[in-house]
Parts: C-alpha cells; sequence; structure tokens
C-alpha cells in the first residue's frame, strides 16, 4: 500500500510547524512524504504535482494551534474565510472552494471508528467536523473532490516537546495500521 502523508510549512506568527516533525518522525516503507506551503491556491497544486505515485491513501496533517488535542477531520467545508494570510499575504472571506459542489464533503474513512479504535490504545484523540476555513479545510477538501482515494485530515496541536511527538509518532503509525486494514 503506496501512502501519500503531507505537512505543512510554518505559517503566520509560528517559527516551526509541529506537522513538519511529525512526519520526519514517520520511518515506514512505501510513505511519501511532502511539505507543503501555506498558500492559496498552492498547497494543493503542490500535492497535485507529486500525485504520480498513486497513493492508496492519503493523510494531511495540519497544525491548528488553539487545539490541545489531537483532532480527525470527518468532513471538510465549501468555504474559504482567512484569520489570518497566507504565506504569499493573500486574505479570501466568504469563498466557496467549488461552485460545483455542496458544503461539506466527508471522509470515505469512518472517523468514528479510527477515533473509538485508537482511544482503546488511550490515545487522546478526537473527532472533529470542523477542519476551519483556512489553507487546511481548502487542502482537505480539494483532496476530498479530486481524488477516489480513502483521505483523512489530522489537526496536531502546536507541540515542541519530545515526548509529545513520540505519543503522535505512535498515534500515528497505529493509524496507518488501521487504514492498511480497511
Amino acid at each position: 500500500m503506496k501512502i501519500l502523508m503531507t505537512a505543512f510549512e510554518p505559517f503566520g506568527n509560528n517559527q516551526f510547524n509541529s506537522t513538519i516533525t511529525a512526519i520526519n518522525n514517520i520511518d515506514l516503507e512505501n510513505v511519501t512524504k511532502l511539505i507543503l506551503p501555506v498558500t492559496y491556491p498552492g498547497a494543493f497544486q503542490y500535492l497535485q504535482s507529486n500525485m504520480a505515485i498513486k497513493p492508496d491513501l492519503i493523510i494531511l496533517l495540519g497544525m491548528a494551534t488553539s487545539r490541545e488535542i489531537v483532532t480527525i477531520e470527518e468532513r471538510a467545508i465549501n468555504e474559504l474565510s482567512f484569520k489570518i494570510p497566507d504565506n504569499n499575504n493573500v486574505t479570501i472571506n466568504n469563498q466557496k472552494i467549488s461552485l460545483n459542489n455542496s458544503k461539506y464533503l466527508y471522509s470515505k474513512v469512518k472517523v468514528d471508528d479510527l477515533v473509538d479504535h485508537l482511544k482503546k490504545y488511550n490515545y487522546k484523540v478526537e473527532k472533529s467536523i470542523d477542519a476551519g476555513r483556512y489553507i487546511c479545510n481548502f487542502l482537505y477538501y480539494k483532496v476530498l473532490e479530486e481524488y477516489n482515494v480513502p483521505s483523512i485530515f489530522i489537526h496536531i496541536p502546536p507541540y515542541k516537546e519530545k515526548v509529545d511527538f513520540d505519543l503522535l509518532n505512535n498515534l500515528l503509525i497505529e493509524t496507518i495500521k488501521y487504514l492498511k486494514k480497511l
């Protein structure tokens, strides 16, 4: 099984993005890792330019500065409303991502089942139904719209400590194991 896993570069006032450390810690065969720009529409364009690998699973990671635990996004919302400019200083407000699709696009992965599975191993994780209205949500929506591949978006807190990254690494590896069985 080929897996595409993405992270984002630092954005806003953040000097780092914990998603980069998260994917750098993953050491599994058949996992292609990309660090995406925090730009509209550049994040999705960069992902598109790397889809020649034809992944069987897409795992998108984003850093949510306001969240304290890992959240797995069940859906993406057909709306962009940036609270801060992207890394090209672009700000978008109240704009649809797609004129041809519904308000929400849902992951093919049963997020409730995945979260329940991870909680059995005592991971602190929750389902989310709000991927925001920034680049993370845009990327997730476009992936769900364009690719018929099981895909999930995982928001992680702005971790800095090794112990947090060690736990996150274990959570991500368990997530991959679970998703490979589907």
